[in-house]
This record gives C-alpha cells, sequence and structure tokens, in this order.
C-alpha cells in the first residue's frame, strides 16, 4: 500500500502481527443494526456492494439494515496468506515456528460455527420463553 511505502520494516512486520484476519463466510452479519443481531431468513439480495461502495453511516446515513455476505472467498483467504508469507520471508521476517497450524485454524472456524449456532438457539430460545409468559 502507498501509505506504507516508506515504513520500517519492523513497523510492518508488528503491524501484520497485530491485525486479525477477519473473512466473512456465508450468511455470517457483516454489518449489525444498532449492534443488534436480527436473525432472518430472507434470501432476497437487495444490494451489491462494489468497489467504491460505501456504508451509510460512512455518509452520514443512519443504520437501518444488517447486512450478511452472501458467498464464502476461500481462495481469497488462501491467496492473502500466500501473499503475505512470501512478503515477509522475502525480508526475513516470517519465524516458520511461530505460524499457526491448519487444524489450530481448522478448530477456531469450527469454535466460531458453534458460537454463532448457539446465539441463534439462545435468541430463539428467549423468543419462545418471552411468548409463553405472555400467553400465561
Amino acid at each position: 500500500m502507498p501509505i506504507f511505502a516508506e515504513a520500517q520494516p519492523c513497523l510492518l512486520a508488528k503491524l501484520v502481527t497485530q491485525l486479525k484476519l477477519q473473512i466473512f463466510s456465508q450468511n455470517d452479519h457483516v454489518y449489525r443494526k444498532r449492534r443488534n443481531v436480527v436473525f432472518n431468513c430472507s434470501a432476497k439480495v437487495f444490494v451489491t456492494f462494489e468497489e467504491g461502495s460505501a456504508f451509510e453511516s460512512k455518509i452520514g446515513n443512519r443504520r437501518t439494515v444488517n447486512i450478511r455476505s452472501v458467498v464464502e472467498y476461500l481462495s481469497a483467504h488462501d491467496v492473502l496468506i500466500e501473499h503475505e508469507r512470501a512478503y515477509l520471508h522475502k525480508r526475513n521476517l516470517l519465524d516458520e515456528d511461530v505460524m499457526p497450524e491448519k487444524k489450530t485454524t481448522q478448530l477456531e472456524k469450527h469454535i466460531d460455527n458453534l458460537e454463532i449456532c448457539f446465539a441463534r438457539i439462545l435468541v430463539e430460545c428467549k423468543a419462545n420463553v418471552s411468548k409463553l409468559n405472555q400467553r400465561l
């Protein structure tokens, strides 16, 4: 990136290690309305963001919708990781012993999926309990 063109290699290495990679899979919430997660089963696509698109809150409008990822970009994730490894290796900043194993990454993905499922079940249970309380 042009902003980091003249940055020192140690700064870049520290920056890369501090960043958290975040890839959105299909149906993951990318943007949430007022911090409340709304689970709906609508598969209708209203808008497809393209290069140069902006979120409404970035241009001064209030958030009125939830945005979810429609597709999963696994190949983009792999390309990004390989590109960054090559970049760090080229500058002798890559420590092969520190790199996480593939199994760890897979387990983290499974844990994330379980957390999402658990959150959905919890929301449904709370809704059912409130409905039952209203009936009583």
